[in-house]
């Protein structure tokens, strides 16, 4: 009997074994997330924040996020081998660079199509030829990234204070502006008895931003060293082989050996930094500024331009403190592009774009409906590319989604009874704030679809939004622009990317400086530039100006 029933024993125990054996086959593998290495702008100060786990989350993958945000930087990153999954490039010159140097890979349309189906669509219907803007070489190599602000210009601000106290006029013309700056440099602005002040400066130290750098300056003489434009003849020219080019250099030039300009404009940061340009436009070190979007000079006390001077005055701190519960009162003031005595204290003028010698307008630089371009790595699989695409999407397209750029509920934004949201109007006081996002990681690196979709530029509606798009980009969007005719990477852009990126701006550099003698030298960097491949591109330009225009 015992042998028996140890004999069912065995049995049973063999039998659980089979049928746990079975449900372990049975039972699948988990599988784990796909790794995704992320190479965006302004990234997160440290691993493992709000923002990569909010991603992580929302997207079922491990974002590893990478470093490098200068052109220098990246190409050390780039030369050890390690090329991200996602490579954000600010310019379609930075996107022939990495076309050029075999960084990132091409995508198709249908791939675009098929993964990013609302964005496709909300592009095309805007523009049926957006996604042309992304081709290199005949074929697609980024997904360019809708910019629904793009109207809006890169507009100049000038000190109103210092104005007053020289007792001068808004300038409108040239003349004007020019008699201001020696005035700002030369008399004494601020009234402190020392030699400490210079009227403008540049955000030389920031690679794509080569294009803001003097925009304004250039755009007097309706033209920008970067961008392509028509002459008289009908033909596109580059802008650095243009007379007009020449003319505002030679008048740069003489500022700069009279002390107008920044000494350290060549390496001073365009943005994102206590010694940027808009750093010393607020703290009193320039007078005049023209590097900064819109947004960045709304009186919120967040934009770039705007959070800097409040710091830089006690009488607009203590305006904001005081008006913390009432966002109508705290939201109240748009810009104004002449003097205005209804401002709390010391403010600054968004001046509209003077005139030239002969009356003609000058201009600002309009970012247009690209801004950036989206990449991805050469190595990276078409599964890798189409989950990006499908985060792209869902960021661009999805409400809750594209609501994670602005962080988590109660910092920068807040959740109301009637089910809207508004801005945090103590968001500058919360131990995590930063302008960029970057202590808790949400902003531009990881979502960077922002501003893609008109139909979400008032997911957050209160006064603020109001002040922004109602009070603020009108005026910058009133203002003549200086626009690049090319809107398409030329088929030889990346075999001659250099000529149109780092040549450019080192030889605008030195001229300014006085390496180079602008009235007899100059001519001769414009034959070279030709010579170098200049003539290529300049054929190539006018070939697709010409498919265009009939």
């Amino acid at each position: 009997m015992k042998k028996f029933v140890s004999l069912l024993l065995i049995l049973a125990l063999m039998l659980s074994a089979q049928v746990f054996v079975a449900s372990a086959e049975e039972e699948p593998a988990t599988e784990e997330p796909m790794v995704i290495t992320w190479l965006g702008a302004s990234p997160p100060l440290t691993d493992d924040t709000w923002g990569e786990q909010a991603f992580e989350e929302a997207f079922g993958v491990d974002v590893q996020i990478v470093r490098a945000e200068t052109a220098e930087e990246q190409t050390v990153l780039f030369a050890s081998g390690e090329v991200p999954d996602f490579i954000l490039a600010g310019s379609v010159s930075r996107l022939a660079d990495l076309v050029d140097q075999g960084i990132v890979r091409p995508v198709t349309l249908e791939m675009i199509e098929e993964n990013m189906p609302g964005y496709y669509a909300m592009c095309t219907s805007y523009d049926p030829g957006f996604f042309d803007k992304g081709i290199v070489d005949n074929e697609i190599y980024a997904v360019p990234r809708y910019n629904a602000t793009g109207e809006a210009a890169i507009g100049a601000a000038i000190r109103s204070d210092w104005l007053e106290n020289l007792g001068l006029a808004v300038p409108t013309t040239l003349e004007e502006l020019e008699a201001v700056f020696y005035a700002f440099a030369q008399d004494d602005p601020d009234g402190n008895g020392q030699d400490d002040t210079y009227a403008l400066s540049a955000g030389g130290n920031s690679g794509a931003m080569g294009r803001y750098m003097f925009q304004s300056i250039f755009g007097i003489f309706g033209v920008n060293p970067l961008f392509w434009t028509e002459n008289e003849e009908g033909e596109l020219e580059y802008g650095f082989t243009t007379d007009e080019v020449k003319e505002a250099l030679k008048l740069l030039s003489k500022w700069y050996a009279d002390g107008l300009i920044d000494p350290e404009f060549i390496t001073t940061d365009a943005r994102s930094s206590g010694t940027d340009v808009a750093s010393k436009f607020a703290s009193g070190q320039i007078g005049y500024i023209d590097c900064l979007s819109y947004d960045d000079y709304q009186w919120d006390n967040d934009g770039h331009m705007s959070a800097k001077w409040v710091a830089n005055d006690e009488a607009w701190q203590q305006f904001f403190a005081d008006n913390a519960e009432n966002p109508t009162e705290m939201y109240k003031y748009g810009v104004t592009s002449d003097f205005d005595d209804s401002y709390v204290s010391k403010y600054y003028i968004n001046l509209a774009p003077v005139a030239n010698s002969d009356g003609t307008p000058g201009g600002y630089v309009k970012e247009g409906n690209v801004n950036s371009y989206l990449c991805f790595g050469a190595n990276t699989s078409d599964e890798k590319v189409a989950k990006i695409l499908q985060i792209l999407e869902q960021e661009a397209m999805d409400e809750d989604t594209y609501m994670l750029h602005f962080g988590p509920e109660g910092l920068q934004w807040l959740q109301e009874e009637d089910g809207t949201r508004s801005y945090n109007p103590n968001y500058t006081e919360e131990e995590n704030y930063h302008p960029q996002g970057q202590i808790l990681g949400y902003g531009w690196c990881l979502f960077p679809m922002y501003w893609s979709n008109p139909e979400f530029l008032t997911v957050i509606s209160d006064a603020r939004n109001d002040q922004r798009y109602e009070r603020t980009l009108p005026l910058f969007a009133s203002f003549n622009d200086v626009s690049d005719a090319l809107t398409v990477s030329l088929p030889s852009a990346s075999e001659y990317s250099e000529i149109t990126s780092t040549y450019i701006t080192n030889n605008v550099y030195m001229a300014i400086r006085g390496d180079i003698d602008v009235e007899t030298q100059w001519d001769d960097i414009v034959a070279e530039w030709f010579a170098m491949g200049g003539d290529v591109l300049t054929q190539e330009a006018n070939e697709w100006w010409d498919s265009v225009n009939g």
